[in-house]
């Protein structure tokens, strides 16, 4: 009699053991499958788009005839995944340095100046970076021009 009891409530806790865990991956696929919810305006609150913070993208932008690309040596930088030189005096080296300098340097799409190293010169150079339709064009140095997108 008391083996039929333990082997009773065995099954008992096995049964309830597979359908908790079918349930657990139910949940766990809905999480997965379902979009964030979106939110909704509720009278007398303020919009609710303006309180999710919002990220700026930077559109993809056109090299002017005369670039040249370069390798990604250091792999994406926030937004910004490749870098071009716009002179033959300017080495993809500092191109990706000016690149990675911009990219962690603020918000994309800003201008600003940025210092970065040469690793051909091993000097640092002050460049001003201007975007334009998601073109960064950073001048300076010793003539430097880089395209940063």
């Amino acid at each position: 009699m008391i083996v039929a009891v333990v082997v009773g409530m065995v099954v008992l806790l096995a049964a309830l053991g597979v359908g908790g865990w079918f349930l657990w991956q139910q949940n766990v696929a809905d999480d997965v499958a379902s979009p964030p919810p979106t939110p909704q305006a509720v009278a007398g609150q303020a919009n609710p788009s303006s309180a999710v913070p919002t990220r700026t993208t930077v559109p993809r932008a056109s090299l002017p005839a005369n670039a040249q690309t370069c390798p990604a040596d250091f792999g994406p930088a926030g937004e910004y995944i490749s870098s071009a030189v716009g002179t033959t005096i300017t080495s993809c080296p500092f191109a990706e340095a000016v690149r990675v300098a911009y990219a962690g340097s603020g918000q994309p799409g800003v201008a600003r100046t940025v210092n970065a190293t040469s690793p051909v010169t091993g000097r640092s150079y002050a460049m001003n970076c201007s975007p334009v339709a998601g073109l960064v064009t950073c001048t300076g140095g010793e003539n430097a021009v880089v395209y940063v997108y």
